[in-house]
């Protein structure tokens, strides 16, 4: 069940929210009258949207709480909504990180579209990150054996391996090339699973980059993907 925190000084509003989305949707509610509280409970709860007012009192204001948000939890989703509606608030939000900005009043229908729409933005997000390093780094060993034809998972894994280890540390003296080395083997011959947080993706991407012999096409669909992860990463 997805969690929604609601953070507003004028508590009776929120509680209004609070139970109509309760009669609409399956969602799990949080409520906060403060900054602080709401900062009580991103600590505890695994919040996926985070609705805040922007100016409350007393302390910290909604920007400054979604900044920490965002830093305990980057995949949070934020959502600003103020009585202070003017051009330079929202930009200044949106720079901040949130993903919409609404302008009280506002309607618990726009409410509820805007949570959705956050929530379907985080699932493809997670999406994406489940199955984008497993297509980089298919599609770097593809183009990797069309400049070497013939060699293998193994073969590739090491040439990354002795590459970045040469770069990085002499090559008999670094801790973790066989370990680097037997996790991009085993993630390309599918004995572990796509979420091994251990393998270098990027690096075999820039490595296939770096040394073998692409067209220029091929190059741009492998650095479109390279930047799709790091934008991921961020």
């Amino acid at each position: 069940m997805k969690k929604i925190l609601f953070v507003d000084d004028e508590y009776d509003l929120i509680e209004e929210w609070k139970n109509y989305i309760l009669n609409e949707s399956l969602y799990e509610i949080f409520l906060a009258e403060s900054a602080q509280k709401a900062i009580n409970i991103i600590k505890s709860a695994n919040i996926d949207v985070l609705v805040t007012d922007i100016r409350m009192e007393p302390g910290i204001d909604g920007i400054e709480l979604m900044k920490y948000s965002l830093h305990h939890n980057n995949k949070i989703q934020c959502i600003v909504i103020t009585a202070y509606g003017d051009v330079e608030t929202a930009v200044n939000a949106m720079k901040s990180g949130a993903v919409n900005f609404l302008t009280k009043p506002v309607s618990v229908e726009i409410l509820i579209c805007a949570i959705n729409e956050c929530i379907e933005k985080q699932e493809l997000k997670l999406f994406v990150e489940k199955e984008l390093p497993s297509k980089i780094l298919s599609r770097s060993f593809f183009y990797y054996q069309l400049s070497n034809p013939g060699k293998s998972a193994t073969e590739f894994a090491k040439d990354i391996n002795e590459f970045y280890c040469a770069e990085i540390w002499p090559i008999n003296k670094s801790p973790d090339r066989t370990d680097r080395s037997k996790k991009i083997e085993n993630y390309l011959t599918g004995k572990i699973g796509k979420r091994d947080k251990g393998i270098e993706i990027l690096q075999s991407v820039n490595y296939v980059l770096e040394t073998c012999s692409l067209i220029p096409d091929d190059k741009n669909d492998l650095r479109q993907l390279y930047y799709e992860l790091k934008d991921l990463k961020k």
